[in-house]
């Protein structure tokens, strides 16, 4: 007896599934939510406040406010479409020069 050789279809090469960019969408404002659509009386919601102060401010300042930087809040800002800054200056906590950051409207 005689063996066939088993043949095998040619398979592509598949590229990993890309994660397709989300588009900017605008948070909803309301009377629950602040001006960059942050629910009223939340963490995050104080988190903007700072950010947004006419200094902006520092991880550092943020950590010693609310107990955690809520850098993620910046993060969902920006992608929602507000201009998130940095700007070098002493940090009001430490006094050492860091990296302040500023949520314009």
């Amino acid at each position: 007896m005689t063996k066939k050789a088993k043949t095998t279809k040619a398979t592509k090469a598949t590229k990993p599934a890309q994660r397709k960019a989300k588009a900017a969408q605008p948070m909803i404002v309301n009377d629950k939510t602040d001006k960059w659509g942050f629910k009223l009386g939340t963490k995050v919601a104080e988190a903007a406040k700072l950010y947004a102060s006419k200094a902006g401010a520092t991880r550092e300042e943020v950590v010693a406010a609310l107990g955690a930087p809520q850098m993620n809040m910046l993060t969902r800002a920006a992608d929602t479409g507000y201009k998130v800054t940095k700007s070098k200056r002493k940090c009001r906590v430490t006094g050492k020069e860091v990296t302040a950051y500023h949520l314009a409207a």
